[in-house]
């Protein structure tokens, strides 16, 4: 992992402090984990209760970017631009809410989950199995987590890879967000398509997963928006009318950006019933 001069970074960034916690398969705190990332000199140990209550976030000249977490008798959990997630955004206006808001922060709220001001950061360790039953649940979650990264950064070929190995299409991450939410607030197309494809649920009401065409348009600059993405994610079953945590929905999404086009098929979902 390449590492920028830690006093270069103080002095060329702002730094924003974070709650970060990190936690096994089984959601069980990790304590004296070692957290480090791209800026030379951010390190940090998890406390007794795995976590790590002011983590420093650098943005600016300088961005903390990539994490490498370990410790002694656990698989080391490595991650390119993990932090971009944990980014501000700010591409909606303030009339529909938050202005700013980092991608987490977005899927968080919309599930009810509360924090004051920012996401915890969260990130799962895994245990080095000692049984064969072991062995078997840590390639599979093993496995899963390749396929959330891969989401993450918009790579259709690895995800399309993973899900060929039979790795599922409704994986989710540490907070629970499915795999599918990961992937519209990249806006990759070739992504969300081959987890629809592998079956991706957008259908189910009670499953996080039926906002994936709000998010889509809400994660997506509105150059960028692809007319037939939307389509597919009607024709999956994604709920044309969720709502984001702050009651906007996909077509007031659609009306500030204006396209007539995206408007006029998501008009013309709400009017059948479903």
């Amino acid at each position: 992992m390449m590492c920028l001069s830690f006093a270069d970074a103080k002095a060329q960034t702002a730094v924003d402090y974070r709650f970060l916690e990190v936690l096994d398969a089984d959601r069980k705190p990790v304590a004296d984990a070692r957290v480090g990332t791209n800026v030379s000199g951010s390190v940090g140990q998890t406390d007794g209760k795995g976590a790590i209550k002011e983590f420093a976030l650098y943005s600016g000249d300088y961005n903390t970017r990539d994490v490498k977490v370990s410790k002694q008798g656990f698989f080391t959990y490595e991650e390119k631009d993990f932090f971009a997630f944990y980014r501000r955004y700010g591409t909606r206006r303030s009339q529909y809410g938050e202005p700013r808001s980092d991608p987490y922060g977005t899927l968080l709220k919309g599930e009810s989950y509360h924090f004051e001001r920012s996401p915890p950061i969260r990130i799962e360790l895994l245990k080095m199995p000692a049984t064969t039953t072991e062995r078997k649940r840590f390639e599979v979650r093993l496995q899963e987590q390749e396929l959330l990264k891969a989401a993450k950064h918009g790579d259709a070929a690895s995800v399309r890879s993973l899900l060929r190995t039979g790795v599922s299409a409704n994986t989710t991450d540490v907070y629970g967000i499915p795999v599918i939410l990961l992937a519209v607030s990249t806006g990759d197309a070739e992504t969300i398509n081959a987890l629809l494809v592998a079956g991706a649920d957008v259908r189910s009401k009670d499953k996080a997963g039926r906002k994936a065409l709000l998010y889509y348009l809400n994660f997506t600059d509105k150059l960028s928006i692809s007319d037939a993405l939307v389509r597919s994610l009607i024709e999956a079953g994604a709920d044309v009318n969720a709502k984001r945590h702050d009651g906007v929905t996909a077509l007031d999404l659609a009306r500030e950006d204006g396209d007539e086009k995206i408007i006029k098929l998501l008009e013309s979902a709400a009017s059948k019933p479903r």
